[in-house]
């Protein structure tokens, strides 16, 4: 029997509660569920990364400086609103880099997590800020494989071997913009597009008495619905 749909959306974003687990939706029905609920999910998730990009772009850019830190190459980094400007004394050179066109996948994986279905909204959030946190080690590897690249092209010193970084910075322009976030998101959401669900926290149905809604969404009775 399938379920009713406020008692689908109840079990999609905050898994299920019931002494047994839910009949699985059907793959079209999920299908057409979750692509409805992405289209609009997207543009929140980019209206988010608008407002957080400050912070990511700290975050990345504390990385970098980390790295050359630790190479003591004698490059100096900093962030000037959206771009990573590094610099080298010997011989004098300044550059920078958008963090703009590195940074733009994040929306794709953020909208990917909050629209999976069966996952209950606690560790919806921890999925979401682990593979944020996976996703930002990677914008930190391309934003030195772009320092290292402009370093190339203008045949600096400190510059490493061009076939190296171009091979690089192709292979993230190709596949990491678009397919990271989509394959971080099938790493740690794989389980619950396959039909595995979350159980909620059962303190709720101590709260509930026998004649009040079911907890579950369905509209019915708790004693007609899912009371053991």
């Amino acid at each position: 029997m399938l379920l009713n749909s406020s008692s689908l959306l109840a079990q999609w974003f905050s898994g299920f509660t019931g002494p047994e687990k839910p009949e699985p939706v059907p793959l079209v029905k999920s299908l057409i569920l979750f692509t409805s609920l992405l289209i609009p999910a997207l543009p929140l998730a980019i209206v988010l990364h608008w407002l957080l990009s400050p912070l990511t772009d700290l975050v990345i850019t504390l990385g970098a400086k980390v790295f050359y830190a630790l190479a003591s190459n004698d490059i100096s980094c900093s962030l000037n609103e959206r771009n990573f400007v590094f610099i080298s004394p010997r011989p004098s050179f300044e550059a920078s880099v958008s963090l703009r066109d590195i940074t733009v996948n994040q929306p794709i994986l953020w909208a990917l997590i909050l629209v999976s279905p069966g996952i209950r909204w606690l560790n919806r959030l921890r999925k979401v800020a682990l593979g944020t946190g996976i996703l930002l080690v990677s914008h930190i590897m391309f934003l030195i494989c772009k320092v290292e690249l402009t370093l190339v092209e203008a045949e600096h010193p400190l510059a490493g071997s061009s076939i190296v970084w171009v091979f690089i910075d192709d292979l993230f322009e190709i596949t990491g913009k678009g397919f990271f976030p989509v394959a971080i998101w099938l790493l740690l959401s794989v389980n619950y597009m396959l039909g595995d669900i979350d159980r909620r926290n059962k303190t709720r149905i101590d709260r509930v008495g026998r004649n009040d809604p079911c907890y579950c969404g369905s509209g019915k009775k708790y004693k007609n619905c899912c009371m053991p």
